[in-house]
């Protein structure tokens, strides 16, 4: 079980340095507007690439930056029934409906293969003036949702330990659950 929780802790470690280096996208992501309106509406020379950067850019902070929330238990959570019962009922709960989470996220990261897999093969680009290259942005994509897999499973080997009784000071301060 401690092997299972080292792994689990080395994913967590990981997804942190991932979501944390992800978030300063949002700095191009704001000055690359700006950039476009100022030349647009002060020089009277609008840019081409502009639009696509920036919707490349949206497309990586989300898609990496989603093992991160689900790590730091920023999600949004509906818990009308939930927030009744007790914290280990809770636990059980979350491990009983990992399964859905497995076979959600697994399935995009299968379809998410399959679609870079695909555009790596026909060399896909983007419809736009500019056409730049989509099929690196669909593999950062394919690597978001693995990484969000391998996050899932992260926080299930945590439940798991806390529940058997074998994690629960280290499983107790990781625990999305557990912030509220």
């Amino acid at each position: 079980m401690r092997r299972m929780e080292t792994i689990a802790d080395w994913i967590d470690s990981a997804t942190r340095k991932i979501g944390e280096g992800v978030s300063y996208l949002f700095l191009p992501m704001v000055a690359i507007p700006l950039t476009e309106v100022t030349l647009r509406y002060v020089f009277n020379s609008p840019t081409i690439w502009a639009w696509d950067v920036n919707v490349q850019l949206q497309a990586i902070l989300v898609s990496l930056g989603g093992a991160y929330v689900f790590l730091s238990g920023r999600f949004i959570v509906v818990d009308v029934l939930v927030a009744r019962l007790s914290r280990r009922s809770k636990m059980k709960l979350e491990l009983a409906t990992s399964v859905v989470g497995f076979f959600a996220i697994g399935m995009l990261t299968w379809l998410g293969a399959k679609k870079a897999w695909q555009a790596w093969l026909l060399r896909e680009h983007s419809f736009s003036n500019w056409a730049p290259a989509v099929y690196p942005l669909r593999f950062l994509v394919l690597f978001g949702f693995f990484l969000l897999l391998l996050q899932l499973i992260s926080s299930f080997c945590h439940t798991l330990a806390t529940v058997m009784g074998e994690g629960e000071s280290s499983a107790a301060a990781k625990h999305p659950t557990e912030a509220e």
